[in-house]
């Protein structure tokens, strides 16, 4: 399950080493399914997605995914409207709802990416978006 793999992206890059998740509540996470996160450690010259995640810059991607303070609900986006958000990391993450889907994008990695939501998850104050590709990527 791609959830299990966010949970694992959260401990093994050391932004919740157990899993803590209590110092990113409430949050919105963008968490990249199973396949997009194995095809970007692949591109960067990882062996493995744990040990991309590893690297500072896999803790940077991570980070990328995750807007604080906000747990985002589909029902509560407008239709039609992009707003933005700043990441943990800095990066903006621009979101919006169409009539079939919610896509996400990144620009300010040097960049520009969309996904699309593939499933969403709430977890009380904590939203988990699982989205097809990766927004911030490795560098």
């Amino acid at each position: 399950m791609d959830s299990l793999l966010a949970e694992k992206a959260l401990a093994q890059s050391g932004v919740c080493p157990n899993l803590d998740t209590s110092e990113l509540a409430p949050c919105t996470a963008f968490v990249p399914a199973s396949q997009a996160i194995r095809r970007h450690a692949t591109l960067v010259g990882e062996r493995s997605s744990a040990a991309a995640l590893r690297t500072m810059a896999g803790v940077h991607a991570v980070m990328g995914h995750i807007i604080p303070g906000t747990a985002m609900k589909t029902e509560d986006m407008p239709l039609g409207v992009c707003q933005q958000h700043t990441s943990k990391a800095g990066d903006v993450l621009n979101v919006w709802r169409e009539s079939d889907a919610v896509r996400v994008s990144c620009s300010t990695s040097g960049v520009s990416s969309t996904a699309r939501v593939i499933n969403t998850t709430y977890y009380g104050t904590i939203t988990v978006f699982v989205v097809d590709e990766v927004l911030v990527p490795w560098n």
